[in-house]
This record gives C-alpha cells, structure tokens and sequence, in this order.
C-alpha cells in the first residue's frame, strides 16, 4: 500500500486533471483539487484492502529499519538529474527537454482548453501532438504552479517514485522468496542488475578488448554514450518511473487474484507510454497461469489501443546479433550475461526449486523485447521496455540464490550463505555503481542569466500560441521552453512518439536559410550570436525582418511586415 498508493494517485489523479485542465488549467486551484482527489482515492484503497481483508505478515524491526533509513539515499540520487544550478546530466538532456517544455507547457497554459483525449499539444514541434508521455509533466506542471521550480519538481517526483519502486519491489520478491533479506537486496538490484564491471577492468587493463558488459562498456570514463537503464532511462524519464512501478503493482495484485484491478493498471501503462504497456500488459497476462483469461481481455485492450493509436511492433536484428554479442560462440547466452551478469545465477538455480514457469516466461520476455520495437525515434528503446519486465527477472533470480541458503540447517553455513548473496549482489551492481561513478559530474550548462533574461522577454512579449523558430542544431533552447512557447522544429531524439509526419520540417528550415524567409506560422526567430547558424544566413536576410530584443548572447527577430 506504502508504495502502491502514489504511482497509483498520480495516475488516476492526473488522468482526472487532465480532463478537468479544459477549464482550469494549471493553476493553484487545480493543484488543490488534485490533492483531494489524492485523498479520496487514498480512502479508496485503505476501503478495498479491508474489505478483501489482505493479510500483511509481520515485518522484523531490523528490516523496518532498514526500510525507512535507505529513503535520503533516493533523494540525493534524485539530484543526479540537475547537478548544479543550471546544468544537466548529459545523458539525461534529449528526454529532459521535451519533459521540461512539456511541464512550462502545461504551467503557461498552453494545453488549456484541450482535453487529452484528442492529444497534448508538443511544444517542441509546432502544431503536432503527443499522445503520451505528458501525465508526469503535467503533475509536475500543477508543482509549478504551486510555486515549486521546474527543477524541483523533477527532483521531487523522482524521489517519490524511487521510493515507491523500492517498496513495491520489496513486496513483489518476497511474494516469491517468503524472505525479508532477500528482498531488500532486490531492491537495489532492480535498478542496478549488469554484468561483470571487474572482468572488463581487467580485460582494459591488459590493454585487450572489452565486451563483456554493456553497462561497462557504455559507461566508462572514456565514452561518451551511456547504455544502462538506471540513467538512460529511470533518472531520465518519470514515465518508465511510473510504468515500472504500476506494472509492480498490476503482478501484485495477479498474484493475489485482483484480476480487474491489475488490468485497470496495464492500461493506464498504455496511456503513460504504449510501448511499456505492451509489455507490461505481456508480462501481467503470463506471470501466472490461473486466471489467465481474465488477463488475456486486457492485453487484447492493450493491442487495440495500440492499432488506434498507429504503433505497430517492427521486427527488427535480435540485439546480440547487433553488438560485440555477435562474435561470441553463443550471442544470445552473451548477451544475456552482459545484461543480468551474475543474476544469471540466480535464473538457472531458479530451475531446482522448480520455477520451471517463472523461467520460462522471463526467458520469452526479453527475447521477445530483443527482436520487437515500436518507435524508431526512441533513444534507449531495449532499456525502456525491459525496465517493466526487470522487475520479475530479479524477483525469481533471488528464488534461485536462497536455493543453498533454505537447504542447510547450520546456523554458520546460513550465515555464510546469505552473506554470500550480499557479496552477489554487490558484485552484480558494480558495473552499473561505477557507471553511475564515471558520468556523475557529466553535466552541460543548460540557461544561465542569459536564458533567464530570454525567458522573461518571451513571458513579457509573447502569447502562449506564438511559435518560434530556433536554431535546430543546438540541443536546447532553454529561455524558450522555459517560458511555455512552442518551437517550429527541433531535435528528433527529444521526442518519442508523434502523430504527425514530420519528413517537410527540415527541408522547410534549409529553403528558409537560403532564399524563403516565410516558414509555416512561425512569428519570431531565435538564434545566438556568432553561430554557425546565423553564419550560413545569406547576405539579405536582415532585409526582410526587424531585431526586437538582444543581449549578450541571444537576437529576436520578428518579420517587418
């Protein structure tokens, strides 16, 4: 209930604040509505759980402990995401900005008077919608508008969802384990599951080549890609946040026979982000057997929203024909090791105790995520989708590990064993700790006074229907999407899912700097001094338009007639 009750909240409360925002918009009385419903759907939950009478075993004070002290731990990981006032995690910055402009969208009122239904309008491409990805902004947006800065509210939101994931995946593994221990190290885990980061420090250290760990190899010091979920995806993105831990809570509630209640959930996934509800909706009809036609009517609502909404599964190169995986004897067997690393272990010892079924369809689900995409433009896709199915894979791998632990009765080999899946644990993380390590303090300056005094022009001067046409070979543009206007064009891995063919955009902008200098309905022009972009202007170009504001870094121009 602890970790259920704010994905759930924030979900159901945001669906209904989304509808409502045609009236409201994002203002303070908004935000005050939404916690009441909060509240009643709180009182909701705690009615239901005493009606089906639910039984919670007793927990140990020590793992009461250890369940309340590890919580700062998620705010200061919470911080990674803006290190520095004005800077970004680099390998958070193509998401970062469309959910940014999304939560400034959504404060300025941009998307007032339109219900999501019919889409949210993309503030970073002109006149085009997002079917998904705007339930995080948008409570974040009703944050702001109660006087929290964007930052924070990233922070803040990330936090609690954090926290959530942890204890949601502390009841999911002990469903399967019966074990307290075992369970809190799951937790950890979730996040964190790689390969061997020592054997590809040996391997750099012998000066021979790596390729025994994605996350290794990807987050080292001397790259400049990162490949792990954890910060490509998680710190990255408050939607896999909240898919992830409603797909949790839509297993636990199959594991208890909440068939309908568990079903509500992989559909509000689909609408959070359709590709997550896929699989969540896969994993939620397979986790179990009995009932399972109750389940297959939400995974069949799934795929026709899918087919409404326009995605369709492509097949593409399995994923370990595509890296180094490829010239192993094996590629599938090496690829699975360089992802779960020692939880492998943990898969295989699963079979002794006779998890034949909770195997076999962790097998069948990512096997199926490696051949099956949904969006080209997606940065990360693998680490998206698996980050629903992780959770289970590391649920069972810890029904494998307490195989030797449940077998002796000696107080000293069970003590050691179990300090031995403490070692595995940490052995198991390490590549994603040290990745983590390396690209902290990876960080671009993202606005400083310049982008502030942007900001305050556009707020000052400009309407919230206004679009603006910036230079597109800069990654972000910070005074504008901070100030709510929507932008003409920009980068495509910003964005994840669109509803309108964008294939004119680009060439419209080419003609623009050559010899048309009108471009769809567009009404200022933003660039920096001295860039490229200002450079390859033809010599005429400041013929046809006016400088309305500049400063030391930024020029506005609007067109003279």
């Amino acid at each position: 209930m602890i970790g259920g009750a704010f994905p759930l909240g924030f979900s159901v409360c945001a669906i209904i604040g989304l509808t409502i925002n045609i009236i409201f918009g994002c203002t303070f009385v908004h935000y005050i509505m939404h916690n009441v419903f909060f509240g009643i759907l709180a009182a909701a939950l705690c009615k239901v759980n005493r009606k089906k009478k639910i039984k919670l075993n007793k927990t140990k004070n020590i793992t009461k402990f250890i369940l309340v002290a590890i919580i700062p731990l998620f705010y200061y990981v919470s911080t990674y995401i803006f290190p520095d006032k004005g800077h970004i995690n680099k390998y958070c910055e193509d998401e970062m900005f469309l959910e940014v402009s999304l939560i400034a969208s959504f404060s300025k009122g941009e998307n007032k008077w339109r219900g999501f239904i019919r889409g949210v309008r993309n503030p970073l491409i002109s006149n085009t919608l997002l079917w998904s990805e705007f339930i995080p902004p948008f409570y974040c947006g009703l944050l702001k508008s109660a006087g929290m800065a964007i930052t924070k509210t990233v922070t803040f939101t990330t936090f609690l969802f954090l926290v959530s994931l942890f204890y949601l995946q502390y009841s999911l593994t002990y469903r399967f384990t019966k074990s307290e221990f075992a369970a809190i190290l799951a937790t950890p885990a979730v996040l964190f599951a790689g390969g061997f980061h020592f054997y590809d420090a040996i391997a750099q250290w012998q000066n021979q080549s790596k390729g025994f760990d994605f996350i290794s190899s990807f987050g080292g010091p001397d790259n400049i890609t990162w490949g792990h979920p954890f910060m490509g995806a998680f710190l990255a993105s408050r939607v896999n946040l909240l898919s992830s831990t409603l797909a949790i809570l839509a297993y636990i509630f199959a594991l208890l026979n909440f068939e309908t209640f568990g079903g509500i959930l992989v559909v509000i996934i689909q609408i959070v982000r359709p590709q997550n509800g896929f699989f969540a909706a896969l994993t939620f009809v397979l986790i179990k057997i009995e009932k399972i036609q109750e389940r297959v009517v939400f995974f069949a609502l799934n795929a026709l929203l899918l087919f409404i909404q326009g995605l369709r599964p492509k097949i593409i190169t399995p994923l370990w024909n595509t890296g180094y995986t490829k010239f192993s004897i094996f590629p599938p067997f090496a690829f699975f090791i360089s992802i779960f690393g020692v939880f492998n272990i943990g898969m295989l010892l699963s079979l002794v105790v006779h998890n034949y079924y909770e195997f076999t369809i962790c097998c069948f689900l990512i096997l199926i995520n490696c051949y099956f995409n949904f969006q080209n433009l997606a940065r990360y896709n693998f680490a998206t989708t698996v980050s629903v199915i992780y959770p289970l894979v590391i649920s069972i791998s810890y029904v494998g590990f307490l195989y030797l632990p449940k077998k002796f009765k000696n107080i000293q080999m069970k003590g050691f064993l179990y300090g031995l899946l403490l070692v595995i644990t940490i052995v198991g993380s390490s590549s994603a700790l040290f990745g983590i390590y390396f690209n902290y303090q990876r960080s671009n300056l993202i606005y400083e006074d310049d982008e502030t005094e942007l900001e305050e022009w556009f707020l000052a001067n400009s309407s919230r229907t206004d679009h603006i046409l910036v230079d597109p070979t800069i990654n972000w543009f910070s005074g504008v999407s901070r100030a709510g206007r929507s932008i003409y064009y920009t980068k495509l891995s910003s964005l994840t899912f669109l509803s309108t063919k964008l294939d004119n955009r680009f060439s419209e902008i080419e003609e623009f700097l050559k010899t048309k200098y009108h471009v769809g309905d567009v009404k200022y022009i933003v660039y920096k001094g001295g860039s490229a972009w200002e450079k390859s202007l033809s010599n005429d170009f400041h013929k046809y338009f006016k400088l309305e504001w500049q400063n030391d870094a930024y020029n506005i121009l609007s067109y003279l007639n």
